[in-house]
């Protein structure tokens, strides 16, 4: 069905039961082949034929998205898990670091290893023994009781009660010039925590 049709469909499906919307025969002609729509000759005005749809037109899914049934719903799955990464961040002792060359592609892979090291660094945390909290200040925008932004933007500053962690690895990401040993990129180093 093209664009066209689709819209048409939409606008009929908002036509409340019993209403007709006029239409010319350009118009509806793919809907009325496809039995979406059904048009009363006698009924005619300046705009075209009287238009009305189908019980199957009503029941049509204009959405982008199709609607299913019975799939599945996937597992969770938060970023790479430790060991699964495409890099060996897990494999790497204190010292060691491991290169990435830039590419056409990438030629700044520095950039794009920043969010990735970061990444690792915070599944590389766990909670201190016996669990501890402290208080941590946030600023965010301002709401108003119900809930949508203060405008002009104003800002405030809550407390905010966190678990207490420790960094049991770290990793640091820097760019690697062409005196690298296996030339331009980025390198990732493992360092003490």
């Amino acid at each position: 069905m093209n664009a066209n049709s689709t819209s048409l469909l939409r606008t009929l499906q908002k036509v409340p039961d019993g209403n007709v919307r006029y239409t010319k025969p350009e118009q509806h002609a793919e809907l009325l082949n496809l039995e979406l729509v059904e048009v009363n000759p006698n009924m005619i005005n300046e705009h075209g034929l009287a238009t009305r749809l189908t019980e199957k037109g009503k029941n049509m899914n204009t959405q982008a998205y199709e609607i299913e049934d019975n799939v599945s719903l996937p597992k969770i799955q938060r970023g790479a898990r430790l060991g699964s990464s495409k890099y060996p961040f897990d494999q790497l002792d204190i010292g060691q670091s491991f290169h990435v060359p830039a590419t056409e592609d990438c030629p700044t892979p520095e950039k794009s290893l920043a969010s990735v090291t970061s990444n690792t660094n915070g599944k590389y945390k766990e909670n201190v023994m016996p669990p501890q909290t402290k208080t941590i200040q946030i600023t965010r925008h301002k709401r108003n009781p119900d809930g949508s932004f203060v405008e002009p933007r104003v800002y405030e500053t809550i407390d905010k009660e966190v678990s207490v962690t420790r960094q049991t690895r770290k990793f640091v990401c820097r760019r690697a010039g062409d005196d690298d040993p296996k030339g331009a990129g980025a390198r990732i180093f493992r360092v003490p925590v």
